[in-house]
């Protein structure tokens, strides 16, 4: 059963949406599920083991893992991504330095764009403050209240 889902889910990853720079977070979710799904999630957090003069044939075989499920992980990303970020990353030595880049360059524009939401809503704060106190003069120069400011 798990065999026949994971071969499922390798064969279908292209319903995955291609990552555009817009949808990083949720990309970035999709593809966790998916290299999880594969048991190659892991190489995104360790480091290949080194290889040694005189290492035993269980140490030779999780390299080769290691190696065979970096290459699996790291063509699953670079293929769900839009043509000029596949350009951009198809030069990384893993899959933990792709994603690690990845991740950097995506949390910046992610900044970026909190910061000018946050210009935004500043600015739309003072419109509408000085909206609002436009008219809570208004209405006090109606009612005869004489208001002392100080602008």
């Amino acid at each position: 059963m798990a065999t026949s889902t994971i071969k499922k889910l390798s064969t279908d990853f292209t319903k995955l949406s291609r990552f555009e720079e817009e949808n990083f977070l949720r990309w970035q979710k999709n593809m966790k599920i998916l290299l999880t799904t594969l048991h190659v999630a892991y190489v995104l957090t360790t480091e290949r083991p080194k290889e040694t003069g005189e290492e035993t044939l269980e140490q030779t075989r999780a390299r080769q893992k290691w190696d065979n499920d970096d290459f699996i992980c790291m063509g699953h990303i670079l293929n769900s991504m839009s043509g000029g970020l596949f350009d951009m990353y198809q030069d990384a030595i893993s899959a933990k330095d792709l994603w690690e880049r990845f991740e950097v360059r995506s949390s910046h524009q992610l900044n970026k764009k909190k910061t000018a939401n946050s210009k935004r809503l500043k600015k739309a704060q003072l419109y509408y403050h000085k909206i609002f106190v436009a008219a809570l003069e208004e209405v006090y120069m109606q009612s005869g209240v004489r208001l002392t400011t100080t602008h």
